[in-house]
Order: C-alpha cells, then sequence, then structure tokens
C-alpha cells in the first residue's frame, strides 16, 4: 500500500469535521439540562384505595351471578327509603326479569301483617334495626306463619356474629348488613335459587280428562287463572292437546311457537329457549 492513498494519512484534511463539531456544539449549547428526581427507596409506599363499588344492577360478567333466576315471587318488606331503591334497582336486573317482586314498606312488623292474609311468596327480603332480642322475637313470630321452603334474607343494622348464628339456626337464608351493593344482593338471590343441584321451587298440577267434552281444558285454564291472580303466584299453563287444544282462543292470546316446538328439539330445550316459548297473558301468568 503506497503513500498516495490520502485514507490512511495522518494529514488527512478534517475541516468538515470541524465544521460539523462546530454547528452541533452551537445546537445542543441552546439545550437546557433534564432535571432528575432523586427516588427514596426508603420511603413508605402509599396505600391504594379500594375502588368503590358502583351501584348499578349491569356488570360485566366477571363480577359472577350471572346464572337468571327462576320465575320465583319475592316479597321486600323495607324500612328505609334507600333499601326501598335498592330493591328496585334490584328487581329491574336482566337476572330478575323471570321473577315478580313485591316492595312494601314497614319492615318485619308488616311482613308478618302481610302473611296472615297473603300466601307465602318463594323469597322474603326483610329489613329491621331493631335490638337483637326484638329481631329474634320477631322473626320467631314470622315463622308462625310462613310455609315450608320459603327463603328468608334479612337486611340487619348489627355486624354480630352472635346474631348471624340465632338467625340461622331459625331457618334464615341470609343476613346481609348494609351497605348492600345491588350486584351483593343479586348473587346472595342467585345462589339460593340458581343452583342446579337444588330442587324445583315449584310446584306441578295436571288437569286430565278421560275422554273430549268433559271440561278438562275449562277447569285447567281458570285454575290457572285463580292461581295467578287470586293466589298471586307465578303460574305456567301448557296446553299438551297439541292439535285441539283451545289456551290461545280462551286467553284470546296467539302464540306462533307452542310447547311442541319444544319437544320435537328436547336438545335445544334448555332455560333460553323455554323463556322465549313462554307468552305472557299476565304478570304471573304465562301460557305455553
Amino acid at each position: 500500500m503506497t503513500t498516495d492513498n490520502a485514507l490512511f494519512e495522518d494529514d488527512f484534511d478534517l475541516e468538515f469535521d470541524d465544521d460539523l463539531d462546530t454547528a452541533l456544539a452551537e445546537v445542543f449549547d441552546d439545550v437546557s439540562p433534564v432535571e432528575t428526581t432523586e427516588v427514596n427507596l426508603d420511603a413508605p409506599m402509599k396505600e391504594v384505595e379500594d375502588a368503590v363499588e358502583t351501584p348499578t344492577a349491569f356488570v360485566s360478567s366477571l363480577e359472577g351471578g350471572e346464572r337468571a333466576i327462576p320465575a320465583i315471587a319475592a316479597a321486600a318488606f323495607c324500612e328505609t327509603t334507600s333499601s326501598m331503591e335498592l330493591i328496585e334497582l334490584v328487581a329491574s336486573d336482566r337476572r330478575m326479569a323471570q321473577a315478580t317482586v313485591e316492595i312494601h314498606e314497614g319492615g318485619l312488623p308488616a311482613a308478618i301483617e302481610y302473611l296472615q292474609a297473603n300466601p307465602t311468596p318463594n323469597l322474603l327480603i326483610l329489613e329491621s334495626s331493631s335490638p337483637t332480642a326484638q329481631l329474634v322475637a320477631q322473626i320467631d313470630q314470622l315463622a308462625m306463619h310462613c310455609d315450608e321452603g320459603v327463603q328468608v334474607m334479612v337486611i340487619g343494622a348489627t355486624n354480630d356474629i352472635a346474631l348471624y348464628r340465632q338467625l340461622m339456626a331459625r331457618g334464615v337464608s341470609e343476613y346481609l348488613v348494609p351497605p348492600v351493593a345491588p350486584v351483593q344482593l343479586i348473587r346472595s338471590i342467585s345462589s339460593l335459587f340458581a343452583d342446579p343441584d337444588a330442587p324445583f321451587v315449584g310446584r306441578s298440577v295436571s288437569v286430565i280428562g278421560a275422554k273430549g267434552g268433559v271440561g278438562a281444558s275449562t277447569i285447567a285454564h281458570n285454575l290457572s287463572w285463580a292461581l295467578a291472580e287470586n293466589a298471586r303466584v307465578n303460574t305456567a299453563l301448557i296446553d299438551l292437546d297439541l292439535s285441539f287444544g283451545t289456551t290461545a282462543l280462551d286467553f284470546n292470546h296467539e302464540n306462533p311457537q307452542t310447547v311442541a316446538d319444544a319437544l320435537l328439539a328436547p336438545e335445544r330445550a334448555d332455560d333460553a329457549v323455554i323463556t322465549r316459548l313462554l307468552s305472557k297473558a299476565t304478570d304471573r301468568l304465562s301460557l305455553f
């Protein structure tokens, strides 16, 4: 290699490098230094506040309690306006669409008076701010007018394990202490009625005629109407006379789908399909 190759000579002309260095120096001289913050690793960490659950009945699937509650009859007896608003919000939730909910004022005394003149619903929600001894005495009095199998939820003012045990021993299903979020109440109801291993909460009554024209349909139609409107029990009327049934005619209610659609495809007859096949004649009477 010869000395004619200037790329490897020490006396190579670097004037253009000097010009570049000068320009860069002028640019960076105008840039103010970045301030740095010293982090103290020994300082105590700030606690993050728990997120407050928004009082809403519409939650994501991650919140749980997504199973629909069956067609139960529920009655709530409240002492405060806030509890009445809570029950109204819960009753409007999509998971409670099949349930019928009545809301009354007066707490436990009103519930006792109500049950003396009305049939026992599937679920009783009772609010009470009474002392422990008085609350337990009222529950004992209430039990004298309740049918077997009713589910009772109490919303009380005292967070007391001794009171909780006394109520559980008397057959109370759930005891909640305010503040109660709507989703919490829905989950509690769901745990009582949406358990797939739990027995069905309803009763079946069959009306069968020995031959056509003896009045079996008339009896079935009037019985279902009386149960729904007079006894105020959620009722479903199923007409198994697929060819000559008169349910649609008697109730002046035409349903494009019948029980035959469920019988022809039993593998598809889940809760959602059955609900769509039902048609409402009244708030408490469904036709199938």
